[in-house]
């Protein structure tokens, strides 16, 4: 199904792209681990040197620290370096997305309000309070049928992602050490948050018990699955959206852009008039499911430069 926003087809793309690096990264990291070690059990008088010739020859990589980076770290602990890498790109893409919607679509949105559980449902409405009546007719409810859509959700989402986003901030700023607002935040997250359906997925992040002041663990698997509940949210935020007049205008400015509608001539025959409306809505990277199409058409049709 494709977004509605460009913007957030490529907030998913992103995050599609940045785990089609992160599986063979941790899966070739995995490998040289193995492979060095059985190395070393067979010669473990290898200097530094012969090691960058047999595991790094060819890599562009002429300083690899193998005993820092390999022998004395544990897998545990590369996870959970890496969940910490994943946690950085994962807000740098939301934040991201946020942004270009508030500059290209949004003028003065809030993104902050929409990071935070408490604050996102006012914005939201501050969009949305007078709603696009032919978006919210005959285009939003395709997405909000979404099965990755649940705007039910989305304060049970925000409580999660508000969680790894305190981690985030502690691993920034406070050398990994649990603040009050990483605290507050987890137990609000577990006040919350009782089975995967509250947060609209299969399985409820995991997360490791958090104390002040003490060092902060992240779970890779947690991790991984937080990106899901994020994936959800993103969607459920921008299917809450559709429902306004920075939609609409958006939407018309596609349409009208569309080097199809310049030269389409709708037919007098309504069906066949319907399924031109459909081919042109999907060219234009919308959903081709359309409520009350004849309404669209109406509207397309009364459409001007």
């Amino acid at each position: 199904m494709n977004a509605f926003f460009p913007q957030t087809t490529n907030a998913l793309k992103n995050i599609t792209d940045m785990f089609d690096l992160l599986w063979p990264m941790t899966t070739a990291l995995w490998n040289l681990r193995c492979n060095v070690k059985g190395f070393l059990a067979e010669s473990p008088n290898a200097t530094q040197e012969l090691l960058n010739q047999r595991f790094a020859s060819g890599s562009d990589i002429e300083i690899l620290n193998f005993k820092a980076s390999i022998i004395d770290k544990t897998w545990e602990s590369q996870k959970e370096e890496i969940s910490w890498i994943l946690l950085g790109w994962l807000f740098s893409i939301y934040e991201g997305w946020l942004s270009e919607l508030r500059d290209e679509v949004f003028n003065g949105m809030d993104n902050k309000k929409l990071q935070y559980p408490e604050k996102f449902q006012n914005e939201i409405n501050r969009y949305t309070s007078a709603p696009s009546i032919i978006l919210k007719k005959c285009i939003f409810p395709a997405y909000s049928k979404c099965k990755k859509v649940s705007t039910s959700k989305i304060k049970n989402m925000l409580y999660c992602c508000r969680v790894f986003k305190e981690m985030r901030n502690c691993y920034m700023h406070h050398s990994k050490k649990a603040d009050q607002k990483l605290l507050d935040s987890y137990n609000m997250f577990m006040a919350n948050i009782k089975s995967p359906q509250d947060l609209h997925v299969k399985e409820i992040p995991e997360i490791l018990p958090i104390s002040l002041g003490k060092p902060i663990t992240p779970s890779f698997r947690g991790v991984v699955g937080f990106s899901n509940v994020l994936i959800n949210l993103i969607l459920s935020i921008e299917a809450e959206f559709i429902k306004s007049k920075d939609a609409e205008l958006w939407f018309n400015k596609c349409i009208m852009a569309s080097p199809q509608k310049k030269q389409i001539t709708f037919s007098n025959i309504q069906s066949k008039a319907i399924q031109q409306m459909n081919k042109l809505v999907t060219n234009c990277g919308f959903y081709r499911t359309i409520h009350f199409p004849e309404d669209l058409l109406k509207h397309i049709k009364g459409l001007t430069p």
